[in-house]
């Protein structure tokens, strides 16, 4: 539960700022490497990739628990595997919208 917790924090916290991030994107589509809005738009993505931070740190925990759940031939696994499968799902929209947007600010 408190890995799903992380990971909803860190997710609203990537949703509420990929709006913003990518009206900055727009602005900042095909203007020169080292410009304001170029440089702006790199540091508010890098802000944006460190907002769903823990949500890689949460699916990398499950992981973990999984690997070790399965040593021990655990009940849990079936479970664990719920709830890494719906992170897992999340993190890979997520790293997909900010590739979307490291490409149409030319990084």
């Amino acid at each position: 539960d408190a890995l799903g917790k992380r990971h909803e924090a860190a997710d609203a916290s990537f949703q509420k700022g990929l709006p913003a991030m990518r009206n900055i994107a727009a602005k900042a589509a095909g203007t020169a490497p080292g410009s304001e809005a170029w440089v702006n738009a790199h540091l508010e993505l890098s802000r944006l990739d460190k907002a769903r931070a823990d949500s890689v740190a949460a699916l990398g925990e499950l992981d973990g628990l999984i690997a070790g759940q399965i040593e021990g031939d655990s009940a849990y696994v079936a479970l664990l595997v719920e709830v890494q499968q719906g992170i897992a799902v999340e993190v890979a929209v997520q790293r997909a919208e900010i590739g979307i947007l490291s490409r149409q600010i030319g990084e």
